[in-house]
C-alpha cells in the first residue's frame, strides 16, 4: 500500500514535469493558434460577459464622462470652462498636451487650466526594452501640467498588443526613485482619500478590473451637447468629471483609443473592441469607490490544489487497476469520463467562486494538467515504472555480490 501511493505521488510530479519541460522540448509551434486561442480566454471574460446581468447594474451617479470628439484645444478649453461653472469635486483630463502649436488655442488652454481646481492630467511611463523596465516619464508641456496633480495612463495589455485586450491595471508604478501613481488612482484619491488608501495598501502590483458599466451607464455628455445644454449641467457639481475621446460623437464608433474589455459580447475571437479607454478608468474608479476589488490565488496555491487533486485521482485510477479484474474492466472509460468532469467541476468552480465572491482560483492551468492525466499515468505505470524496478532489483543484486 505504501509502495502504490509512492508511485502515485512519483506520477503526479511526472505530469508537472511534463507541463513544465514538454512544449519547451517540443516547440510545436503549429499548437501556436490553439495556444493563443487558450491563452486569450480569461474566465473572468465569461463572468463579466455572460454571467453578470448588465440590466441591474444601476447607474454610477459619481461620474460624468464628457467626449471631447475631435474638438481642438480651443474647444476643449470651452468644454472645461462650463464645467468649471459647476464646481465638480475632480476633472481628469485624459488627453495629452505633449506641445505647443497654435498659439492662441494654447493660451486660451492653459488660461482656462489656470482656472481649474483639482485638475488631473495625463502621464506616460516609457518602457526601456535594453534595461527591462519603465525608466522615464512622460507628461504634458509645462505650460499645461501647471501645478496640476498627473497619473499615467498605461493599460497593461494581453502580450499579443494587437488585440488591445485590457483585464488588468497597475495602481503604481516605480520609476527610478519616483513612484507615480495611476491616473485613475489619482482621480479617486481627490475625491475620496481613504478608499483608494484601502487599494493602495493592498500593495498589488496588478488588480484585476472590475468591469460593471460602459458609457451608457455612466452620466454621459457629448461633445456638442455641453454647449447646447451649459445651462442645464447642475448634475456635474461635486461629481467626478473624466474628459476624454469616445468617437467624433457616441453613435459613431472608432478604433482610436478603444480597447477590448472581458464585457464583450464575444470574448472568444473578438472582432470589435468595446469601450474607450476613459471608459475603462470610469471602471476602475469605480470599483475603488465601491471597495470591489478582485482577489487572485497566487500561482503556486492554484498548483499545490491541482497536484493534491491529481494525486487523488491517481489513487484512484490505480484502485481501479489493481483492486479486482472486474474493476479493471472500467478503468478505461471512467478515467476518460473522470478528466472531463474534473474539467468541468473545476472551471465551475472558477467561475463561480470569481461571480459569487470576486475570487480568482487561478485554475485555469488545470484544463491543461487534465488533458495529459491519462497518457502519463500510464506511461509511468506501464514503461517508466518498470524500467526504475529492474534498475532498483539490478542494483541490489550487485551489492549482494559485493
Amino acid at each position: 500500500m505504501k509502495f502504490k501511493i509512492l508511485h502515485n505521488l512519483i506520477a503526479t510530479g511526472f505530469v508537472f514535469i511534463i507541463i513544465r519541460f514538454f512544449p519547451i522540448i517540443l516547440n510545436l509551434n503549429f499548437l501556436d493558434p490553439i495556444e493563443n486561442t487558450i491563452q486569450d480566454l480569461n474566465l473572468s471574460d465569461i463572468v463579466f460577459s455572460k454571467m453578470i446581468k448588465k440590466d441591474d447594474i444601476q447607474v454610477d451617479t459619481n461620474i460624468v464622462l464628457v467626449n471631447i470628439g475631435r474638438l481642438t484645444r480651443y474647444g476643449i478649453a470651452k468644454q472645461l470652462e462650463i464645467i468649471n461653472r459647476y464646481e465638480p469635486k475632480v476633472v481628469g483630463i485624459d488627453v495629452f498636451f505633449r506641445k505647443l502649436n497654435n498659439p492662441f488655442n494654447d493660451s486660451t488652454l492653459k488660461a482656462v487650466l489656470q482656472k481649474t481646481k483639482n485638475a488631473v492630467l495625463v502621464s506616460k511611463l516609457i518602457w526601456n526594452s535594453e534595461n527591462d523596465q519603465y525608466d522615464t516619464i512622460e507628461y504634458c508641456h509645462p505650460e499645461f501640467k501647471q501645478n496640476h496633480r498627473t497619473g499615467f495612463v498605461n493599460f497593461i495589455m494581453d502580450k499579443d498588443t494587437s488585440s488591445r485586450t485590457t483585464r488588468t491595471f497597475t495602481p503604481k508604478q516605480q520609476v527610478g526613485n519616483k513612484t507615480e501613481i495611476n491616473f485613475s488612482c489619482v482621480i479617486a484619491s481627490v475625491f475620496n482619500p481613504e478608499k483608494t488608501k484601502k487599494l493602495l495598501d493592498r500593495n498589488n502590483e496588478i488588480e484585476i478590473i472590475n468591469f460593471r458599466r460602459n458609457f451608457n451607464k455612466y452620466y454621459h455628455i457629448d461633445a456638442d451637447e455641453i454647449f447646447q445644454r451649459q445651462d442645464s449641467l447642475g448634475f456635474i457639481r461635486d461629481k467626478i468629471v473624466l474628459m476624454g475621446y469616445m468617437g467624433p460623437n457616441f453613435h459613431t464608433l472608432t478604433t482610436d483609443d478603444i480597447f477590448f474589455t472581458p464585457m464583450n459580447e464575444q470574448y472568444i475571437g473578438k472582432s470589435l473592441p468595446d469601450m474607450y479607454g476613459i471608459v475603462v478608468h470610469a471602471n476602475v474608479i469605480s470599483m475603488i469607490l465601491d471597495e470591489s476589488f478582485y482577489y487572485k490565488f497566487d500561482l503556486y496555491i492554484a498548483a499545490i490544489i491541482i497536484f493534491v487533486y491529481v494525486f487523488l485521482v491517481f489513487n484512484f485510477f490505480t484502485y481501479l487497476r489493481t483492486k479486482s479484474e472486474f474493476t479493471s474492466r472500467f478503468y478505461e472509460p471512467i478515467s476518460i469520463l473522470t478528466v472531463f468532469a474534473s474539467i468541468f467541476l473545476f472551471i465551475f468552480l472558477n467561475l463561480n467562486s470569481i461571480y459569487l465572491f470576486r475570487v480568482d482560483l487561478n485554475l485555469m492551468i488545470s484544463v491543461f494538467v487534465f488533458l495529459i492525466i491519462i497518457p502519463c499515468y500510464e506511461a509511468y505505470f506501464d514503461s517508466i515504472k518498470p524500467l526504475l524496478e529492474g534498475l532498483i532489483n539490478k542494483l541490489k543484486k550487485d551489492g549482494k555480490k559485493k
